[in-house]
């Protein structure tokens, strides 16, 4: 049975009328005011929505085991699957995820003799604040590899991954085996690139955002590309499975990155999305196989 291709969500009228204020803005205060409209793209651009819990995902909230972790004087919460003396699974949610948005991998995991965990990262979830970025996510990744030394493998979707895989790289105590990243961009400077295009904002505001973006929070979108953190990363194995109808992270970023380090698994999937992925039971099936064995995977969904 062939699968449909993702469509892109179709925009209530109230976000279409929004998006085209933002753009008449930008292309007017914005071209007078540059350093004013540049604080404001970047708050937007760092301020993720907060998404209702699905009624599958509300299943594994409530099971979940929870706590809080102290992250620079804030709660971050805290899930908790199965046996806490077991060997461990950290799940690293995107953008505008949850603790529980890989929730689905528990069971089959925890079967495998896995604790798994997660967290909600900040403005994410039931954690604190209104705005993070990148180097939050990733700082938080390293807080619960120390919180949970016996985690052995990172599974992370979407934003997740790239935040996961620059943790790993500038972590030289903890030692990760195994990282798997589903739909992750690997080009960061086009993940502000497409927010700029949506928003139509003018190439001088768009460079004036990025300066902004590296003055106050550190920000160098080209710094933070997976490809630059892989080689200093402990974890000797690499899966990516992506798939070709991704709407939101192009399909080429995985297939860059696959082409970059040839020692790294791709999966290619067609017709699954960003998002719907993350549910398909043969998905589920590989990410048991990579976690239980140590032979390269076959490239078997195309």
């Amino acid at each position: 049975m062939k699968k449909e291709k993702e469509k892109a969500p179709a925009r209530p009228l109230l976000v279409k009328i929004f998006i085209l204020y933002l753009r008449i803005y930008f292309n007017t205060c914005g071209r007078l005011f540059r350093k004013w409209a540049a604080r404001k793209a970047l708050r937007i651009f760092l301020s993720p929505k907060r998404n209702p819990l699905s009624a599958e995902r509300q299943v594994f909230n409530t099971a979940a085991d929870k706590d809080f972790l102290l992250f620079k004087q804030q709660n971050i919460r805290t899930y908790s699957w199965g046996n806490p003396t077991h060997k461990t699974v950290l799940l690293v949610h995107g953008w505008e995820g949850t603790g529980v948005s890989l929730a689905m991998y528990a069971e089959g995991l925890i079967n495998q003799g896995y604790r798994v965990i997660g967290f909600d990262g900040l403005a994410h979830g039931e954690s604190p604040g209104k705005q993070t970025n990148m180097l939050e996510h990733a700082g938080i990744v390293q807080a619960m590899l120390q919180a949970f030394p016996k985690t052995e493998a990172i599974i992370c979707h979407s934003f997740g991954g790239a935040a996961a895989i620059y943790a790993l790289g500038n972590m030289k105590v903890h030692k990760v085996k195994k990282l798997l990243s589903i739909a992750s961009p690997t080009r960061m400077n086009l993940v502000l690139e497409n927010y700029m295009k949506v928003f139509a904002i003018p190439k001088a505001l768009m460079q004036v955002t990025e300066q902004l973006a590296y003055e106050q929070y550190g920000l160098s979108f080209s710094k933070l590309n997976p490809e630059n953190w892989i080689p200093e990363c402990s974890a000797t194995r690499f899966l990516f499975i992506h798939d070709k109808d991704d709407l939101s992270v192009p399909y080429s970023d995985a297939l860059y990155l696959h082409e970059k380090f040839p020692d790294t698994e791709l999966i290619s999937t067609k017709g699954l999305g960003h998002n719907k992925i993350l549910w398909d039971k043969n998905i589920k099936q590989t990410v048991i196989n990579f976690l239980a064995s140590d032979k390269n995977l076959e490239n078997r969904y195309e």
